[in-house]
């Protein structure tokens, strides 16, 4: 086959999704055409597309090795790098592809996704924004941003790059599954309802709309819409660890006692001390308990915790640095609330994790003259400019608002 013939045949496979047949067809390139870079390249491609990340690497690097200003295979190389979560290394190759084109709106991008990956969402933002103020309808760019403001707990910038995305696509599904959770938070339910079950409408097997759904309608109150949402997950992939726990919580003794071979399968599948495995453990300590065994759903609890605690290691300078701020943020007294004397008066359960919060509420909520609203994302939401940008707590409205 002549070079032309080659190169047509393998992108017409990687254009299909196909990249089993296009890694084939590249690999073949590779031994006929062995100067030509743009074969390595789709083979690092297709090797990413199939989950290989690791292995892909060293196909760009190849294909850079043979055209040293192939920035395409720069950029490639920088998000397979991503995966791997080296977001050090993929700034490095990003800032020489924008050295030579500023204007890249894909590497700008990734450059973005790096300083996430890197835990600095106030440059990816900077970042984002510098590429927005050139040119404003991207999609994927305003998603991104979205996910940077989400980081830094501002949900109300976040749900308007989401509002913003939609303007351009209103049948973005990745928007309309992102946007749902903000939403909620800022107690627009039906609203959060109805852009999951959009999505869910418009990709059926995009699991994370799926997903997202399904918590929504537990947090309505739906559970046996919630749980068809799950077994629905569950066709789709019997390993997915999030939905495995939910529906652990959603079922019956009966019902859980017929998922305990697909967790006990899915606890073989996952990695140690991850976050998988921390919720296939929850989900088993579920079905123990509702099975009386008590040794079990402590083995697993004990599993589930030391799992998140891998996940997420407690700092104590952190913590100590945080409440000096809270603290520093509010002065010793403060008057209370000018309420109707015949209006609802709000009452506030605040306490550390596991302390009792919960209970404390069930107990209150049981007066008739007290309406339990449950944990709410608002609080959070309004204290953020108090507490993570340092505005002074005065009677005026915060600056995000």
């Amino acid at each position: 086959m002549t070079l032309q013939n080659d190169l047509q045949a393998a992108f017409g496979f990687l254009n299909q999704g196909k990249f089993k047949q296009a890694l084939k067809q590249s690999k073949a390139g590779m031994k006929r055409h062995k100067t030509h870079p743009d074969f390595p390249n789709i083979a690092g491609i297709s090797l990413s597309g199939l989950g290989k990340h690791r292995d892909a690497v060293p196909h760009f690097k190849k294909a850079l090795a043979l055209a040293p200003g192939f920035h395409d295979a720069r950029k490639n190389l920088a998000q397979t790098l991503l995966f791997l979560q080296q977001g050090g290394t993929a700034m490095k190759l990003l800032d020489r592809v924008l050295a030579d084109l500023p204007a890249d709106q894909g590497a700008l991008y990734l450059k973005a996704q790096a300083q996430l990956v890197q835990n600095d969402p106030e440059a990816a933002i900077a970042t984002a924004s510098d590429a927005l103020a050139r040119d404003g309808k991207q999609p994927r760019m305003l998603r991104l941003r979205a996910m940077a403001w989400k980081n830094l707990g501002d949900e109300k910038a976040a749900l308007e790059d989401y509002q913003a995305t939609l303007r351009l696509n209103p049948d973005d599904v990745d928007a309309l599954t992102n946007i749902s959770l903000p939403l909620a938070r800022l107690m627009r339910q039906d609203e959060a309802t109805e852009a999951a079950q959009k999505a869910v409408a418009l990709a059926p097997g995009n699991l994370e709309a799926r997903r997202r759904l399904a918590s929504q309608l537990i947090s309505n109150g739906e559970s046996d819409a919630a749980r068809t949402h799950c077994l629905a997950i569950l066709d789709l992939d019997p390993k997915d660890s999030q939905v495995l726990e939910m529906l652990a919580r959603l079922n019956s003794r009966e019902q859980n006692a017929e998922l305990l071979p697909v967790a006990q399968k899915a606890l073989k599948a996952a990695a140690p001390r991850s976050l998988d495995r921390a919720n296939v453990s929850f989900a088993l300590a579920r079905i123990a308990d509702q099975g009386g065994d008590k040794d079990g759903f402590a083995a697993h609890n004990d599993e589930a915790n030391a799992c998140m605690a891998a996940q997420n290691p407690y700092d104590y300078e952190d913590s100590e640095r945080q409440f000096s701020r809270i603290m520093a943020a509010f002065p010793e007294a403060i008057p209370p609330a000018e309420t109707e004397v015949d209006g609802p008066r709000p009452i506030y359960v605040v306490g550390m994790p596991r302390s009792g919060t919960t209970l404390t509420e069930t107990v209150i909520g049981l007066h008739p003259d007290v309406f339990p609203l449950g944990e709410r994302g608002v609080p959070a939401f309004l204290l953020h400019p108090y507490i993570d940008k340092g505005q002074g707590f005065t009677p005026r409205p915060p600056a995000n608002s």
